[in-house]
C-alpha cells in the first residue's frame, strides 16, 4: 500500500496534513504525482512529463504545489 499526504485546509495560514491511500485520490492529483515522479527519476522536463501522462498543464500547475512526498525534506513540517 503506497501512504501519501494529502491536503491542506487553510484556516488563519494554518496547514493541516493527512495520510491517505493513493487508491482514493482523483485521477487528477495521481497524476500530478505521475508527472512529478518521471521528472524525478527521468530527469526531463514538466512539458515533456505532462505530455507524457497526457494531462493539462493547467491541471497540473493547479496542484502540484500541493503535492510532495512523505519522505522530502522541505520547509514545511508534517
Amino acid at each position: 500500500m503506497k501512504i501519501i499526504i494529502i491536503g491542506e485546509r487553510m484556516e488563519k495560514a494554518k496547514r493541516e496534513y493527512y495520510i491517505v491511500d493513493k487508491k482514493i485520490l482523483p485521477k487528477s492529483i495521481q497524476m500530478v504525482i505521475e508527472v512529478n515522479n518521471l521528472i524525478q527519476s527521468e530527469k526531463i522536463s514538466k512539458y515533456e512529463a505532462i505530455k507524457r501522462i497526457g494531462m493539462s498543464r493547467s491541471t497540473y500547475y493547479k496542484y502540484k504545489d500541493y503535492i510532495k512526498p512523505f519522505f522530502e525534506e522541505s520547509k514545511d513540517s508534517v
